[in-house]
């Protein structure tokens, strides 16, 4: 534990470049995982999810009306694939700071 996680909720629920169309990040092995292009993003690096749980403390920023909107979504129970960002809001392992910003 000796990083502490920062990420910006995306429009499409997802966080740290793990999206909810991208197959099978949440079992990905190690702390780094490549991330294909997509229609609307390039090629990326993301942290796995095991590495992002492996942080000291983790840090979410949402910025608008449409995102709080989102995080209100991702806050009800459901598959992570659905909202990625349900990784970090559906564990009890590292705490977790929301800055919302309108």
């Amino acid at each position: 534990m000796g990083f502490w996680g920062f990420g910006v909720l995306g429009e499409d629920g997802h966080i740290a470049s793990l999206f909810p169309d991208q197959e099978n990040w949440s079992a990905a092995p190690g702390l780094a995982l490549a991330v294909a292009g997509h229609q609307k993003r390039q090629p990326r690096m993301s942290l796995t999810p095991a590495a992002l749980l492996n942080s000291r403390h983790i840090f979410v920023v949402i910025c608008g009306s449409e995102k709080r909107a989102i995080l209100d979504a991702a806050m009800k129970p459901g598959p992570v694939g659905d909202y990625p960002i349900r990784l970090v809001l559906q564990q009890e392992q590292v705490p977790v700071t929301i800055y919302a910003v309108d």
